[in-house]
């Protein structure tokens, strides 16, 4: 048989006392009786009577006061939890705590397979690319230059058969001059050089001839106009008034203006942080460009990504093409100036007068051949009148560079307007890109 638990009773102490209290009060009534009796019957009979009240009135207060004890006692068991609403608010907190670690989980799990699937996809992706010939080796500009900026009408080159044959030889060492460059296309017929010509274009054998821009009087290099060349065969190039009928008769000046570009944005990117670097790079632009409106758009987005590289491009039009563009020309132009972007006039007959137009619609530069200014000990009045003009200009930071300076005696004859820039085959012919920074060099 199971032992019988005994539960023991705690002492309740305000009872004892109180029952204490009682049994002396009565003993001590009993006395006071007894003696006022002994003075009056009638007092006595009266504390008797008294007495007596308390006796039957006493036991009950008792009665109640246990009573009020026990609700007592009862309300508060009521209050607190018994133990199996104990067991059951744990179990409900294990719960809880389960269903969230399971919700974790199953999160994780799912996030996993997600990640198996995108390795899995790469994998494939990777052993397709594996069974497929190798890819010729893209030129500098590919690396360089997004796939949304180059000409979408210039096709790529063709694959190579082998590794062998995708690698590129080394480059030609630097020609003295401008004529070791040029390949005697006076030998050779329209049909010949308009086959070179699609070669070039198709396989973008446009290379970036590069002139230097001299600061005046020190004849420091400041900046580089860029041209293209058409190369014939390696170390050889089409000149460009050999080429450029046939390119407009063919409709491939676009594409020529469009891979010159590229070329010129890779070098400007090559050349932005060396030491002694240009300060600029002029790149002419021209209608045909202007009107490729997926190319311009390209061109935007481009320069809006590679803010540092909008204020080294200094766009060059002649000045009837500039003041004669289109509306949606004007726009692209004003987009590009926005950017950064600088402007130049090139075959400008005489020193302009509209210098608030000019400098509204960002024009930093103006070329104006050397032999526009007049002798200065000529008419003292063209020379006074070029002089106001050049100042008027020059307070609305736009500087006039002297075009076609051949000679030295060229160059005298400058010296009294105080221009600030010069470019002409005195201070070099263009060259390969290269070849004055490694003539510096030496």
């Amino acid at each position: 048989m199971a032992a019988k638990k005994t539960k023991t009773k705690k002492t309740d102490y305000s009872v004892l006392l109180l029952q204490l209290a009682w049994a002396c009060g009565i003993l001590i009534c009993a006395v006071l009786v007894s003696l006022l009796s002994m003075i009056s019957l009638e007092l006595g009979l009266v504390a008797a009577t008294l007495i007596a009240a308390a006796c039957f009135i006493l036991p009950g207060g008792v009665k109640a006061l246990k009573g009020r004890k026990r609700q007592a006692v009862a309300e508060k068991a009521s209050y607190e939890p018994s133990g199996v609403a104990k067991v059951l608010a744990d179990m409900q907190d294990r719960q809880d705590r389960m269903s969230a670690s399971l919700q974790k989980h199953t999160q994780e799990l799912a996030d996993l397979k997600t990640s198996l699937a995108e390795i899995e996809v790469a994998a494939k992706t990777a052993l397709q690319k594996a069974s497929m010939p190798p890819p010729v080796v893209p030129a500098p500009v590919e690396r360089i230059v997004p796939t949304q900026l180059r000409a979408r009408d210039v096709a790529a080159p063709v694959a190579a058969a082998s590794s062998k044959q995708a690698v590129r030889p080394p480059p030609p060492a630097f020609p003295a001059n401008d004529e070791d460059m040029d390949v005697d296309s006076a030998q050779m017929s329209d049909l010949v050089v308009r086959e070179l010509l699609h070669a070039a274009v198709e396989a973008r054998k446009i290379e970036a001839f590069m002139q230097p821009i001299m600061k005046l009087p020190k004849r420091q290099m400041a900046f580089y106009e860029v041209f293209a060349r058409v190369r014939a065969k390696p170390g050889l190039y089409l000149p460009a008034e050999r080429y450029m009928p046939i390119a407009v008769q063919e409709a491939l000046m676009a594409r020529i203006d469009n891979t010159l570009l590229l070329h010129s944005l890779f070098l400007i990117r090559k050349d932005r942080d060396k030491p002694g670097g240009p300060n600029g790079f002029f790149l002419n632009i021209s209608p045909r460009i202007l009107k490729d409106r997926h190319f311009m758009n390209d061109l935007l987005r481009f320069l809006a990504r590679n803010r540092k590289l909008a204020p080294l491009l200094i766009f060059e039009m002649t000045q009837t093409e500039f003041f004669n563009v289109s509306v949606s020309e004007h726009k692209i132009l004003e987009a590009l100036g926005k950017l950064g972007c600088r402007f130049s006039l090139d075959h400008v007959a005489e020193v302009p007068g509209n210098v608030m137009e000019l400098q509204d619609r960002n024009v930093r530069f103006i070329k104006i051949s050397v032999s526009a200014f007049p002798d200065a000990k000529g008419s003292a009045r063209q020379v006074a009148d070029i002089a106001a003009k050049k100042r008027a200009l020059e307070e609305a930071g736009i500087d006039i560079i002297a075009a076609q300076i051949e000679t030295e005696e060229d160059l005298r004859g400058l010296l009294d307007y105080d221009l600030q820039y010069g470019q002409g085959y005195l201070f070099g012919k263009p060259g390969i890109h290269g070849r004055y920074r490694v003539q510096n060099a030496a």
